[in-house]
């Protein structure tokens, strides 16, 4: 934290950013390792309201970081291996946001950040469709 006084007050648009990484895929050992790291912070430094570094760049008052990571263990019996790769990229990181979102919340409220949340995430695929209301879908 850069500005504990800024960071405690901040209301206003925030950045996140979202990096996957995975272990390597074996067709011979069914445990497979996902990982989320999370950086958000301060949408834009204000060159006016924030220190600046040696460079000259403002400083966001804050930045949260989390790295998460999920340990599955796959049943290639029920699961085909070709399939795992777009499983991991894809469904493994909804499965993990749950918890990443409360590590940023909580991490933040501990260091004196309040109500730093981030937004829910629909997968594709799991809602309506447009033009589809609710009755059509039963």
């Amino acid at each position: 934290m850069n500005d504990a006084q800024a960071a405690r007050d901040y209301e206003g648009e925030l950045g996140l950013k979202i990096e996957l990484g995975r272990s390597e895929f074996d067709r011979n050992d069914p445990n497979i390792s996902i990982g989320l790291r999370i950086e958000t912070k301060p949408e834009t430094a204000d060159p006016a309201t924030e220190p600046a570094e040696e460079s000259g760049t403002a400083v966001p008052a804050f930045v949260v970081e989390v790295e998460l990571q999920g340990n599955f263990v796959v049943d290639y019996a029920k699961f085909s291996f070709e399939n795992l790769a777009r499983w991991a990229e894809v469904n493994a990181p909804f499965i993990l946001l749950p918890y990443a979102r409360e590590q940023v919340y909580g991490l933040a409220l501990r260091a004196g950040i309040r109500g730093l949340t981030f937004p829910l995430f629909i997968q594709p695929g799991t809602g309506p469709r447009p033009g589809q209301n609710e009755s059509s879908q039963k």
